[in-house]
């Protein structure tokens, strides 16, 4: 939520919003179903999803069962589930809204709720 900015020192990109912004748009996204895609696009979703891994095993080398996956924000663990599908090795979460999460979690996935100040 709002511009991005870069820092002179790491080349890092940084938010601008503030913690308020922040927290509210948490608010606004945190409820059970997350921010999953509706069923009339998920068929897509999980197509587009499959593309994007499978090009991370050409592009790495690697075979998704060597591979973890750590999804950063991963809202309701939609990502999760077609990587788990894909065969990735270890497939885990991190999500700040505690109702996408927990239903990440009761999906049979490994999110972590980050502490937030």
């Amino acid at each position: 939520d709002g511009p991005l900015r870069l820092c002179p020192a790491c080349g890092q990109l940084i938010s601008s919003c503030s913690k308020q912004v922040y927290y509210d748009s948490l608010e606004a996204s945190n409820r059970p179903e997350g921010r999953a895609p509706s069923l009339k696009d998920m068929r897509r979703f999980q197509q587009r999803t499959r593309r994007i891994l499978r090009l991370t095993e050409r592009l790495t080398g690697r075979s998704a069962r060597d591979m973890a996956l750590l999804d950063v924000g991963c809202s309701s663990g939609t990502l999760l589930h077609v990587a788990r599908d894909e065969g990735f090795g270890a497939v885990s979460g991190v999500e700040p809204g505690s109702r996408s999460a927990a239903t990440a979690s009761a999906a049979g996935q490994v999110v972590y709720l980050p502490y937030l100040l």
